[in-house]
């Protein structure tokens, strides 16, 4: 009778462990699809890398001349995950220098990404596509 039982908790406690990584699996899914390199609107190409529990957004390539001087320059600071497929941040200029509140949703099938930006009174969006 003993040994029925600890076979039964046994059972529970593995599939309460099946469960819980099932979840975590999932969860990293979702914030992995915000990581990548993503097409803007002017067809520049910025990358999301992922360090530690927060995100990095770096221009890789623009076509304009006028934007050619960012390759390589880090976009952002202490995005961090808000909800299930959303991410907020500061946004950066890195030719003023100014910062603006960021917020980027990934899509339900990851292959868009809609950034929008808040600075004061204005509020600017665009939607970007997975490279």
């Amino acid at each position: 009778m003993i040994k029925v039982k600890l076979k039964t908790n046994k059972c529970v406690m593995l599939s309460m462990l099946f469960l819980l990584k099932s979840v975590c699996i999932f969860a990293q899914i979702e914030a992995d699809s915000f990581v990548g390199k993503w097409i803007t609107k002017d067809k520049s190409v910025m990358e999301i890398r992922r360090r530690g529990s927060y995100y990095e957004l770096f221009q890789i390539s623009a076509i304009s001349e006028k934007e050619k001087k960012d390759n390589g320059k880090q976009f952002s600071k202490d995005i961090a995950k808000s909800s299930n497929r959303e991410f907020r941040g500061i946004l950066l200029d890195p030719s003023s220098k100014k910062e603006f509140n960021g917020t980027w949703i990934v899509s339900e099938d990851g292959k868009f990404l809609k950034m929008m930006v808040k600075w004061g009174f204005i509020n600017f969006s665009e939607t970007w596509i997975k490279h």
